[in-house]
């Protein structure tokens, strides 16, 4: 759900397809309606809600068949809810098909893992990391001080940062839990801000409709993010609804350091179970 509402579904199929849809249920009559399509026809794939609200598409095939290698895509795309286009960005080394994840990480990578184990294809146990083109475009906001751990619905919260003056958006990213090609917990949430003395307001949405606590009995973490006019966003803090918070004092200052930027790469380890990853927007 790259905005409230609002869902991109692409690729799949036998033999696979490029194309790719939306639909707004926040419509009267909700229905789906083609946008672009992808440079290459694609299952097994993945697809990764960004902090900036597109969408990453990662991995899979266009050959036909459960889980063809013979048709493996390696260059990655990026869908733009603003045009409803596609750009084909840098390309991975491993082919990463059925059984594979893309979860997006705290500090705004990308982890891309897993693959295999079913349909006689290779068994992945590696990962690698991608940084979107958005840690490339200069300095980032920064998040200072503490943020509380359970926030609740409707409740105002300061969030600091040396760079509110300049901040023109604030969101809340839902971890994903993505599983065969299917990611069903994404969720983005613009969120009401006022620039502060030494940082920002921001105002929680009041309804669990928008803004879900959990899908699941086991807790999901909420994390909050800013970004300038122009990106780079922030890294991340993790918060998680509650139906009642104590909102407490405005948090004490502490420094948070953040991973340097990188492109496609290789980890230096390998993996010796699926990965689990709790992970949050930048």
């Amino acid at each position: 759900m790259y905005a409230p509402g609002k869902i991109l579904y692409a690729g799949g199929g036998d033999p696979p397809t490029n194309t790719a849809e939306v639909i707004d249920l926040n419509a009267p009559n909700p229905a789906w309606t083609y946008t672009g399509a992808m440079a290459y026809a694609r299952r097994q794939m993945n697809a990764t809600l960004l902090p900036t609200g597109d969408v990453l598409v990662t991995g899979g095939t266009s050959a036909a068949g459960f889980n063809n290698a013979a048709g493996a895509v390696l260059a990655a795309e990026l869908w733009s809810p603003t045009t409803g286009t596609w750009s084909t960005l840098a390309s991975n080394a491993v082919i990463r098909m059925y059984h594979s994840t893309t979860l997006l990480l705290p500090d705004g990578r990308v982890l891309h893992t897993g693959s295999g184990d079913g349909d006689d294809a290779p068994r992945e146990l590696n990962y690698e990391m991608y940084s979107p083109p958005y840690l490339f475009r200069g300095a980032r906001p920064t998040i200072t001080g503490l943020t509380p751990a359970v926030v609740g619905y409707g409740q105002n919260l300061v969030v600091d940062t040396p760079d509110g003056a300049s901040i023109a958006k604030v969101t809340f990213i839902r971890t994903g839990s993505v599983t065969h090609a299917f990611d069903q917990a994404g969720r983005l949430v613009p969120l009401a801000f006022a620039p502060v003395s030494g940082g920002v307001s921001i105002t929680l949405p009041a309804s669990r409709m928008t803004a879900p606590r959990r899908l699941t009995p086991t807790v999901t973490t909420t994390p909050s993010t800013v970004s300038r006019r122009d990106p780079p966003p922030s890294t991340a803090r993790s918060m998680r609804y509650a139906s009642r918070a104590s909102t407490g004092a405005r948090a004490r200052r502490a420094t948070i350091p953040t991973s340097p930027p990188c492109a496609w790469s290789n980890a230096s380890g390998t993996l010796t179970s699926a990965p689990s990853a709790r992970h949050i927007s930048t």
